[in-house]
């Protein structure tokens, strides 16, 4: 009866320690099958869609007379503009095979300002007078399309070299508090 009270603990522990590892070696034969992808830089199109904080920026821009004669103008002192922003952003590529991609981003920083001006200040055909209140805004946007060739790829690392185009709009508006001047310039 020892024999046969053993040999039934020992196939209770073995059918116990079957069962246990049965799970384990299903899933490793499970995990087998399903594998890591090969190329983590196979993915066909991305699009993402963020935004970043910019805190701290320092704008000045030069106003000329027709005289030729100017000034610098500091956008946070002289016409109380924001120094801050949250700005949108949107990055996408399409991979058309595998060593070969278009990219393309955009993103726009628009900023508002308003000041009571402490002295006469001339912009294109407009004079804003001393005590006027002028609301400004700077509106600045890029978008990039480029082409990127990958010459080295690994499951770590992809390496390349862009070529592309990058436009940049960049605008001032300028008015007065009550709306009866308005100047503009841009630049593309």
């Amino acid at each position: 009866m020892t024999f046969i009270k053993q040999f039934t603990s020992m196939a209770v522990m073995s059918c116990l320690a079957a069962a246990i590892a049965s799970p384990a070696a299903f899933s490793n034969a499970f995990a087998d099958e399903i594998e890591e992808p090969s190329d983590p830089f196979s993915d066909k199109w991305m699009l993402r869609l963020g935004a970043y904080f910019v805190d701290g920026a320092d704008t000045s821009f030069a106003v000329n007379s027709p005289a030729g004669v100017g000034t610098i103008i500091d956008y946070q002192r002289d016409l109380g503009g924001e120094d801050s922003d949250t700005l949108p952003r949107i990055d996408a590529f399409y991979r058309f095979n595998e060593r070969h991609r278009i990219d393309f981003t955009w993103f726009s920083i628009g900023r508002q300002g308003e000041r009571t001006l402490a002295i006469d200040l001339t912009i294109g055909d407009e004079t804003f007078s001393e005590a006027e209140t002028v609301l400004s805004d700077i509106n600045y946007e890029l978008y990039a399309l480029r082409y990127n060739y990958s010459f080295y790829r690994s499951p770590k690392v992809e390496l390349g070299v862009s070529a592309g185009l990058n436009v940049t709009s960049y605008d001032l508006k300028l008015q007065s508090g009550t709306g009866d001047k308005a100047e503009s310039a841009g630049v593309t």
